[in-house]
Formats: structure tokens, sequence, C-alpha cells
């Protein structure tokens, strides 16, 4: 797309087919982020889920496959549909990265990409971990 500084004129010319462009961000190696157990001021760590722990996540509709005791009976009748109770594994440790993504919160745009790389080395950070 080409147009003059007043945008008065304006041409589009098309090169080849349209492709698909994956950018991603850059990642900075960062050093190993801290657990995230919650510490007292005096004593030991107050996570004390044993290891393997599975709690209720969320429910979502049952699939072939899926075993018998993790449906939840009283939403399946509800529903008309079996729903199955979806568990995670409560000892594993989990991060979550918000980012602000509202053009209006990042004046320059530089700053936003610089956000963007941040989060994107706090995530790679945890994964690693």
């Amino acid at each position: 797309v080409r147009a003059d500084p007043l945008r008065l004129a304006r041409r589009v010319r098309e090169y080849g087919e349209p492709r698909v462009l994956l950018v991603r961000p850059r990642t900075v190696p960062l050093p190993v982020l801290p657990s995230g157990r919650a510490h007292h001021l005096e004593g030991p760590t107050s996570d004390r889920s044993p290891a393997g722990t599975a709690t209720f996540h969320a429910l979502r509709e049952y699939v072939v496959g899926d075993e018998m005791r993790h449906i939840h009976w009283k939403s399946s009748a509800r529903t008309g549909t079996l729903m199955v109770r979806r568990l995670v594994d409560a000892s594993l440790p989990t991060t979550t990265v918000v980012l602000e993504a509202r053009a209006e919160s990042w004046p320059e745009a530089d700053d936003f990409e610089l956000a963007v790389d941040a989060a994107a080395s706090v995530a790679a950070g945890a994964a690693s971990a």
C-alpha cells in the first residue's frame, strides 16, 4: 500500500498469493523463578498438598474413553448430556502471565512490543523451570 502524506491518494498492489506469517516475540533467558509457594513469616511453607493431588477444575461434555467415575451426575441430569469433571494435579506449579493489550494502555507502540517480549520471557522461563 502506497499513500501520500496527506492520505489523499492511495495505491494498493498485490504481490503473489497471501501467506501466513508467524511472528513470535523475542525472549530473554531469565534466572530460575521462585516456586510461588506462600511462605509464612515464621515456619514452613503453607503448601501442604500431597504430590499427585487431583482437584476439580471444570466440567466438560463426556467423550468416549472417559472414566465413568468422573461423570458429574447432577450436572448430567440438569443438562441432559453426560458431563465429566475435569481434574488438575494441584501439586504441579502453575504460572499465569497477564498482559494488558488495549491500545489505549500503551501510548507508544514500542512499549507494548517490549511488554510482549517481557511477558513471553516470563512464560518461557516458567515453562522451562
